[in-house]
Protein backbone atom coordinates (compact mmCIF):
# COMPACT_ATOMS: atom_id res chain seq x y z
CA UNK A 1 0.00 0.00 0.00
CA UNK A 2 1.51 3.17 -1.17
CA UNK A 3 1.68 5.95 1.90
CA UNK A 4 4.60 8.23 2.89
CA UNK A 5 4.66 6.54 6.22
CA UNK A 6 7.40 4.64 7.76
CA UNK A 7 6.08 1.84 9.96
CA UNK A 8 8.20 2.21 13.56
CA UNK A 9 10.43 -0.58 14.64
CA UNK A 10 9.50 -2.62 11.60
CA UNK A 11 12.57 -4.80 11.84
CA UNK A 12 11.87 -5.33 15.26
CA UNK A 13 8.44 -6.34 15.33
CA UNK A 14 8.84 -9.11 12.06
CA UNK A 15 11.52 -10.37 14.63
CA UNK A 16 9.48 -10.91 17.73
CA UNK A 17 5.99 -12.24 15.89
CA UNK A 18 7.99 -14.24 13.03
CA UNK A 19 5.08 -14.51 11.14
CA UNK A 20 5.44 -17.83 8.66
CA UNK A 21 3.55 -19.32 5.48
CA UNK A 22 -0.24 -19.95 6.87
CA UNK A 23 -0.15 -18.19 9.87
CA UNK A 24 -3.17 -15.48 10.87
CA UNK A 25 -2.79 -11.69 12.55
CA UNK A 26 -4.21 -9.03 13.32
CA UNK A 27 -3.57 -5.21 13.03
CA UNK A 28 -5.54 -3.50 14.79
CA UNK A 29 -4.23 0.34 13.80
CA UNK A 30 -3.69 -0.31 9.87
CA UNK A 31 -2.71 3.23 9.07
CA UNK A 32 -0.05 3.18 6.20
CA UNK A 33 -0.35 -0.59 5.55
CA UNK A 34 3.58 -0.76 6.61
CA UNK A 35 3.36 -3.54 9.29
CA UNK A 36 0.55 -5.25 7.21
CA UNK A 37 2.08 -5.36 3.80
CA UNK A 38 5.30 -6.70 5.89
CA UNK A 39 3.29 -9.28 7.35
CA UNK A 40 1.50 -10.00 4.69
CA UNK A 41 4.36 -11.09 2.13
CA UNK A 42 5.45 -13.72 4.62
CA UNK A 43 1.92 -15.96 5.56
CA UNK A 44 0.90 -15.95 1.97
CA UNK A 45 -0.43 -17.47 0.02
CA UNK A 46 -2.98 -19.39 2.98
CA UNK A 47 -2.18 -16.68 5.81
CA UNK A 48 -4.74 -13.89 6.78
CA UNK A 49 -4.35 -10.61 8.53
CA UNK A 50 -7.01 -8.69 9.92
CA UNK A 51 -5.96 -5.05 9.81
CA UNK A 52 -7.99 -2.64 11.61
CA UNK A 53 -8.49 1.29 11.46
CA UNK A 54 -10.76 3.88 12.87
CA UNK A 55 -9.78 6.34 9.32
CA UNK A 56 -12.37 5.22 6.70
CA UNK A 57 -10.07 6.91 4.13
CA UNK A 58 -7.20 4.90 5.23
CA UNK A 59 -9.25 1.17 4.49
CA UNK A 60 -10.43 2.61 0.96
CA UNK A 61 -6.94 3.41 -0.05
CA UNK A 62 -5.74 -0.38 1.33
CA UNK A 63 -8.89 -1.63 -0.52
CA UNK A 64 -7.56 -0.39 -4.00
CA UNK A 65 -3.96 -0.87 -3.32
CA UNK A 66 -5.10 -4.50 -2.28
CA UNK A 67 -6.63 -5.65 -5.47
CA UNK A 68 -3.37 -4.11 -7.95
CA UNK A 69 -1.28 -6.30 -5.53
CA UNK A 70 -3.27 -9.19 -5.65
CA UNK A 71 -3.20 -9.76 -1.50
CA UNK A 72 -7.37 -9.28 -1.34
CA UNK A 73 -7.81 -12.39 -0.56
CA UNK A 74 -5.48 -12.65 2.26
CA UNK A 75 -6.43 -9.22 4.02
CA UNK A 76 -9.76 -8.36 5.71
CA UNK A 77 -9.55 -4.54 5.93
CA UNK A 78 -12.50 -3.45 8.37
CA UNK A 79 -13.01 0.51 9.70
CA UNK A 80 -13.67 0.20 13.10
CA UNK A 81 -12.53 0.86 16.47
CA UNK A 82 -10.04 -1.80 17.75
CA UNK A 83 -12.16 -1.31 20.87
CA UNK A 84 -14.83 -3.28 19.29
CA UNK A 85 -11.64 -5.98 18.19
CA UNK A 86 -14.08 -9.32 19.98
CA UNK A 87 -17.33 -7.72 17.51
CA UNK A 88 -14.93 -7.76 14.45
CA UNK A 89 -13.49 -11.03 15.19
CA UNK A 90 -16.98 -12.85 15.25
CA UNK A 91 -18.38 -10.76 12.36
CA UNK A 92 -15.22 -11.76 10.12
CA UNK A 93 -15.72 -15.23 10.96
CA UNK A 94 -11.25 -14.61 11.48
CA UNK A 95 -10.05 -18.39 13.71
CA UNK A 96 -7.01 -18.30 15.29
CA UNK A 97 -4.71 -15.67 15.64
CA UNK A 98 -0.92 -16.16 15.59
CA UNK A 99 -0.44 -12.21 16.80
CA UNK A 100 -1.60 -9.14 17.19
CA UNK A 101 0.13 -5.71 16.40
CA UNK A 102 -1.45 -1.89 17.70
CA UNK A 103 0.71 1.09 16.50
CA UNK A 104 -0.41 4.04 18.46
CA UNK A 105 -0.86 7.57 17.12
CA UNK A 106 -1.05 8.61 13.32
CA UNK A 107 0.83 8.35 10.43
CA UNK A 108 2.93 10.80 8.06
CA UNK A 109 0.13 10.62 5.84
CA UNK A 110 -2.52 11.86 7.99
CA UNK A 111 0.04 14.73 8.87
CA UNK A 112 0.84 15.33 5.59
CA UNK A 113 -2.54 16.08 4.63
CA UNK A 114 -3.05 19.70 5.73
CA UNK A 115 -7.05 19.33 5.41
CA UNK A 116 -6.95 16.35 7.94
CA UNK A 117 -6.15 18.68 10.97
CA UNK A 118 -2.91 16.34 12.05
CA UNK A 119 -0.54 19.00 10.86
CA UNK A 120 1.79 20.85 12.50
CA UNK A 121 3.97 21.74 9.51
CA UNK A 122 1.34 22.98 7.40
CA UNK A 123 -1.67 25.93 8.21
CA UNK A 124 -5.31 23.92 8.33
CA UNK A 125 -7.67 23.38 10.38
CA UNK A 126 -7.56 21.41 13.74
CA UNK A 127 -9.39 18.70 13.59
CA UNK A 128 -8.05 15.65 14.30
CA UNK A 129 -10.51 13.09 13.71
CA UNK A 130 -9.71 9.67 12.50
CA UNK A 131 -13.41 9.19 11.97
CA UNK A 132 -14.84 11.84 10.17
CA UNK A 133 -18.02 10.86 10.83
CA UNK A 134 -18.09 11.94 14.08
CA UNK A 135 -19.03 15.26 15.59
CA UNK A 136 -15.82 17.89 15.62
CA UNK A 137 -14.80 19.18 18.80
CA UNK A 138 -16.03 22.47 17.33
CA UNK A 139 -19.76 20.93 16.95
CA UNK A 140 -19.47 19.43 20.46
CA UNK A 141 -18.42 22.66 21.74
CA UNK A 142 -21.44 24.42 20.15
CA UNK A 143 -24.09 22.25 21.58
CA UNK A 144 -22.45 23.24 25.32
CA UNK A 145 -22.50 26.51 24.46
Amino acid sequence: MKSLHKPVLLNEVLEYLNPRAGQNFIDCTLGGGGHTMAILERIIPNGKILAIDLDKEIINKSKVESQKSKVSDNLILVNDNFANLEKIIAEHNFGSVDGIIVDFGFSSDQIENSERGFSFLRDGPLDMRYDKSQKSIKSKIKNII
